[in-house]
């Protein structure tokens, strides 16, 4: 068996952050865990994740891949290389040198994706109702079926 910290270090000697983590990882964790993680945060996009879960995966797999991640700017490339395309798009016109300036920026255009998106549905619904008060007298005529009655329910629905 190797020897322990204690054979390593002697006893009035603070513990180094570095050879902690380090020897914690060799004994603890697989180098097979530890590369398969490691792909995992290489192949990780933001997709449809909501920026602070994308944000938090990012964190939790960065730290089986330290050495892809050797300076704050190349973290901020990192991370902005896998943004979802609106927010990449919206952040492109921005130089951004930290992780707290990204985070902040892409949750202001986030916060403003999500309040286009519902005036775009209350605009919908608002047309669609109105295109329902115009047409009600349809639903006597045979050309009415089961899926207008579908989707007008469902828009009552939605609109609630």
């Amino acid at each position: 068996m190797v020897g322990s910290y204690k054979t390593l270090i002697h006893a009035d000697e603070p513990i180094p952050w570095i050879v902690f983590k380090e020897g914690f990882r060799s004994t603890h964790i697989p180098d097979g865990l530890m590369e398969l993680k490691r792909k995992e945060f290489l192949n990780l996009k933001q997709g449809d994740m909501p920026f602070m879960d994308f944000l938090n995966r990012f964190n939790y797999l960065a730290r089986y891949a330290h050495e892809e991640i050797t300076t704050e700017a190349r973290k901020v490339k990192l991370y902005r290389d896998r943004l979802n395309l609106e927010t990449d798009y919206a952040l492109s016109a921005h130089e951004i040198y930290s992780m707290k300036s990204l985070v902040d920026k892409a949750l202001r255009v986030e916060s403003s994706e999500k309040k286009v998106m519902e005036e775009q549905k209350r605009k919908w619904l608002q047309e669609f109702s109105q295109g329902l008060n115009t047409q009600h007298c349809v639903c006597n005529d045979r050309r009415f079926n089961g899926i207008t009655a579908t989707v007008i329910k469902l828009a009552h629905k939605v609109g609630q």
